[in-house]
């Protein structure tokens, strides 16, 4: 149980034929949010993490832009940070 509540956390990761270790901390990239967007942090969807190789316990973004358009990110690879004053 305890393997699985690391695992569920994104503070381990579970593979065969290499078993459970560690998660490394991944490199996080700077995303700069276009004024008028908003942010909304979810679980994925199997698919989603799937679909974007995602480990169990590890959030995704939803950052809704201004138009209307919305961008999935992996919640422990990026950093937010807000428009710069104009």
């Amino acid at each position: 149980m305890a393997i699985a509540l690391l695992r569920s956390e994104g503070l381990v990761t579970t593979s065969r034929p290499f078993g459970t270790r560690v998660r490394e901390a991944p490199q996080r990239r700077r995303v700069e949010l276009a004024a008028g967007s908003s942010v909304v942090a979810r679980m994925p969807t199997g698919n989603e993490r799937r679909t974007m190789q995602l480990d169990e316990g590890v959030p995704i973004l939803e950052v809704h832009g201004p138009t209307g358009d919305v961008e999935l990110l992996p919640g422990d690879e990026v950093e937010l940070i807000r428009p710069r004053d104009a």
